[in-house]
């Protein structure tokens, strides 16, 4: 799969098109997250999830990118592939910038939306525009 071994909610959701929240309630359905959104003793016994306290020893729990992929997939959900991703993320900050200049913050939005439209090669305009559309942006990349 060539990603990180133990990655969070939302870096796993964004492997699939989904939110944390999404993944968090397939994680509870199959068993893995109890009622308080932490890993079942199941969960970490399998090493589906890792307990990586920070320094002050609050917990943060981490899954197993690979096991938990595999029941992803198992239901039928299609992995985004890294180029997906990084355009899925170019639109999102688009999307971000757009909401800035209509809040008024035009020198800092434009500045940022300029560089934005300047990384994403000729290649990747179509599926930027995908991402626009989905997330319910009028916004499209020429």
């Amino acid at each position: 799969m060539g990603s990180k071994p133990w990655i969070n909610q939302k870096e796993l959701g964004k492997q699939f098109n989904l939110s944390a929240i999404a993944v968090g309630k397939k994680l509870k359905e199959w068993g893995l997250k109890d009622a308080n959104n932490t890993p079942t003793a199941f969960a970490l016994e399998q090493e589906y999830a890792l307990n990586t306290p920070l320094k002050s020893g609050l917990p943060v729990y981490l899954w197993n990118s690979e096991k938990v992929s595999d029941k992803f997939k198992e239901e039928g959900f299609v992995h985004l592939s890294s180029p997906e991703v990084r355009c899925k993320n170019c639109a999102k900050s688009l999307i971000s910038c757009e909401k800035q200049l209509q809040r008024g913050d035009d020198k800092m939005a434009l500045s940022m939306q300029n560089s934005i439209r300047k990384s994403i090669k000729a290649e990747d305009k179509p599926l930027v525009n995908k991402f626009l559309q989905e997330l319910g942006s009028d916004l499209r990349i020429e």
